[in-house]
């Protein structure tokens, strides 16, 4: 991967979303997953059946101290090298 003008080794992993093949930068010391949520409203949510949304949003913030605007959580299917799970995933505003 190429981050800011250098070669970084950063720990991503090919998988799937909800059956939908995609590439997961895993983050050993986070507390929760989180999903940009435009990649959700577009590549997501098209393909679920019957979503159903989590309730209570927390307030999350980076280690920086910023906080990440939580637009909702839903419980998702990932599936990574053939181990398949349930996970809730928070859906959040990036900033581009």
């Amino acid at each position: 991967e190429v981050l800011n003008g250098t070669t970084a080794l950063l720990p991503i992993v090919q998988g799937q979303l909800n059956g939908q093949d995609t590439r997961f930068l895993i983050d050993t010391g986070a507390a929760v997953s989180c999903l940009d949520e435009e990649f959700f409203q577009e590549s997501v949510l098209p393909k679920l059946d019957n979503p159903t949304f989590l309730r209570g949003l927390p307030s999350l913030t980076a280690v920086g101290g910023t906080q990440i605007p939580v637009k909702g959580c839903i419980v998702l299917l990932y599936n990574i090298d053939g181990f398949q799970f349930p996970h809730p995933t928070y859906l959040v505003a990036l900033q581009r």
